[in-house]
């Protein structure tokens, strides 16, 4: 009886065990949520689960917390984003025409546009007309100043350019004259006398390679005869004599009564020790130009080494009578001194 009365007491205590061990169990199975799944189970979820273990694959199946959504489903694709529906195909707007473009090889070989032509200066003109006057008159410095307000007024004025650097050629301002005929032949490369007082300049300077090409410039532009021998000329004075005694062979086959042309030849030949061939050309070209003293001087020399003296004497003072302030006059008058002995 007593013990049954203590199993009565007891009673309620072991109804609220019964209750707190099984509520919490259900409330701890309820929170965890938790799902065992295969690892070779493909899941579907809205929103993409956390996979935990950090385990490989092949360490067994695989934990996956989430919603109480969450279903296992069988293998299959990975679903495919949606696609928006067909619409009607919207035509293209039209590309605007575009002008056709010429080939690199049209655009290459397509003439420039030529330059507007300008009518010179007139007061320009009328400062090189007083230039021009003034230098024959011998007025050179005078030249200068009126060459000089040509320019400043046009310079464009070729003329004005060649014209100025031939003053500055004849007052020895080399550096100028330069400047002014390279200025003349660029603006006319066609102007000859330009080309020609280019070549004076280079041959004071003694660089006969340049005074040869600007006498082939002028060759190009006017084949003459005294332009041929005008670059004989400058072949001898190269020291180049088997080509000058060619050239002046081959003008004189064009024109046999060039005196000029005969001068230089005799020269040439004197230089060579053909002292025959010398006295020849000189004597025919002073009968057809009487005035010329360089003939009187080449064939006095070459009288000299043939032992003509009364020839040689002769032909000296008519040098010296021509031509006195020549730079040769002097070395005539010693060997006429020479001769009187």
């Amino acid at each position: 009886m007593r013990d049954y009365r203590i199993l009565v007491a007891m009673r309620p205590f072991a109804v609220l065990a019964l209750l707190l061990v099984f509520g919490c169990g259900v409330e701890e199975t309820r929170d965890r949520d938790i799902w065992t799944v295969p690892a070779d189970a493909a899941v579907t979820a809205p929103y993409s689960p956390t996979v935990a273990p950090s385990e490989p694959d092949d360490m067994g199946p695989i934990v996956i917390r989430g919603s109480r959504k969450l279903a296992l489903a069988p293998a299959q694709a990975p679903a495919q984003a949606p696609q928006a529906p067909a619409t009607a195909a919207t035509p293209a707007t039209p590309a605007a025409p575009v002008a056709p473009v010429a080939s690199p090889a049209v655009l290459e070989t397509r003439a420039p546009a030529p330059a507007p032509m300008v009518a010179a200066n007139t007061d320009a003109l009328a400062c090189l007309g007083r230039a021009v006057a003034a230098r024959k008159a011998g007025e050179t410095l005078d030249a200068l100043a009126q060459l000089d307000k040509a320019i400043a007024l046009d310079g464009t004025l070729e003329a004005a350019w060649r014209e100025r650097g031939a003053v500055n050629l004849e007052l020895g301002q080399l550096d100028f004259a330069y400047r002014d005929l390279a200025r003349a032949v660029k603006l006319d490369p066609k102007d000859v006398q330009a080309w020609l007082a280019d070549g004076d300049l280079n041959e004071r300077q003694g660089n006969y390679t340049a005074a040869l090409r600007d006498v082939d410039h002028a060759l190009a532009i006017e084949k003459t005869i005294d332009l041929r021998v005008r670059h004989a000329s400058l072949e001898r004075r190269a020291g180049a004599l088997d080509v000058a005694l060619r050239e002046l062979d081959a003008i004189l086959v064009d024109a046999p009564t060039n005196a000029p042309a005969l001068v230089l030849r005799g020269s040439v030949r004197r230089v060579k020790g053909d002292y025959v061939g010398t006295i020849a050309d000189e004597t025919k070209a002073l009968e057809l130009a009487p005035g010329v003293a360089t003939a009187y001087y080449e064939r006095a020399e070459a009288k000299l080494a043939t032992r003509d003296k009364p020839g040689a004497r002769a032909d000296l003072e008519r040098f010296i009578d021509l031509a006195p302030g020549d730079m040769r006059a002097l070395e005539a008058r010693e060997q006429l001194r020479r001769l009187e002995r």
